[in-house]
């Protein structure tokens, strides 16, 4: 995956490294597990690893929601000392879409093996390998554990989970750029911007390009200009029904909502003690 568009969850990790964590303060977030293997996840690691000290990745090929995304569950301990970031064993995780055996379905047997997986996380953030085999043993996960200063800077993090799968897709991306053994996904369909990761559609079928969120569905303003040239009265007429459209979640204006102004709230209002909601 040559991805270059990072999801959303990459700037929540990076705000609360920035704005929301204390030194050693702990973070724990399911996020999507495609940054593993897309070129801005590098760029994510790397700051990961100056960042924090990771305690696990547990890559979960179970879908745990209703989407069309696997997930990862991140664990980690802001740490501004780059010798105990380095220094420190990250344990990396993999649950396979089926876990355990026996009469559970396969929501109670991912549940089990991850209330295993929570037991061998010791009160100060280290996992217990011990412990882990016996989950590993039981429910059938797969896990290692390297030194974080050893985790490479400059590649996807997908090899930590499958040993060469980069070598794999970087050689095959190698033998399509030469012609061979591959071909391209542009000569035989030609990609349409949609809501899903791909949205495309067979040229040789003669097909309607109508497949996910096409120009047809965003008014801007030289559309309605266009329109108006053609339609007297077309803006007048549309003007109170059309609201800007937030097409990209770096587009949302945010606010920080401080002490300060709690403190400031108070004592307009004459209140005396605050109270946080």
């Amino acid at each position: 995956m040559r991805g270059r568009e990072p999801g959303v969850y990459v700037y929540w990790v990076m705000h609360a490294a920035k704005n929301l964590l204390k030194d050693r303060g702990r973070i724990g977030m399911i996020i999507s597990n495609t940054w593993l293997q897309t070129d801005y996840g590098v760029d994510f690691g790397r700051f990961l690893l100056d960042n924090f000290r990771l305690v696990a990745l547990i890559d979960l090929s179970f879908r745990l929601f209703d989407a069309l995304i696997s997930t990862v569950i991140l664990l980690a301990e802001k740490e501004p000392d780059g010798n105990a970031r380095n220094n420190n064993t990250v344990t990396l995780i993999r649950v396979p879409p089926r876990v355990g055996g026996g009469d559970l379905d396969a929501g109670k047997a991912l549940e089990s093996a991850l209330r295993c997986i929570e037991g061998s996380i010791k009160d100060d953030g280290s996992i217990d390998a011990e412990a882990l085999a016996k989950c590993q043993k039981e429910y059938g996960v797969w896990f290692r554990q390297v030194r974080q200063g050893e985790i490479p800077r400059d590649r996807k993090w997908i090899s930590l989970f499958f040993a060469g799968v980069e070598d794999v897709v970087n050689t095959l991306e190698k033998l399509a750029g030469e012609g061979k053994l591959m071909i391209r996904l542009g000569e035989w369909f030609e990609p349409s911007r949609g809501n899903s990761f791909y949205s495309v559609w067979a040229l040789n079928h003669k097909r309607r390009p109508d497949l996910g969120a096409k120009d047809f569905f965003y008014f801007s303003e030289r559309k309605i200009d266009d329109w108006d040239r053609k339609v007297k009265g077309f803006r007048e007429a549309v003007g109170r029904y059309l609201v800007p459209a937030i097409t990209r979640a770096q587009y949302i204006k945010t606010f920080t909502f401080t002490k300060r102004d709690w403190e400031l709230i108070r004592r307009r209002t004459g209140g005396g003690e605050t109270h946080t909601y």
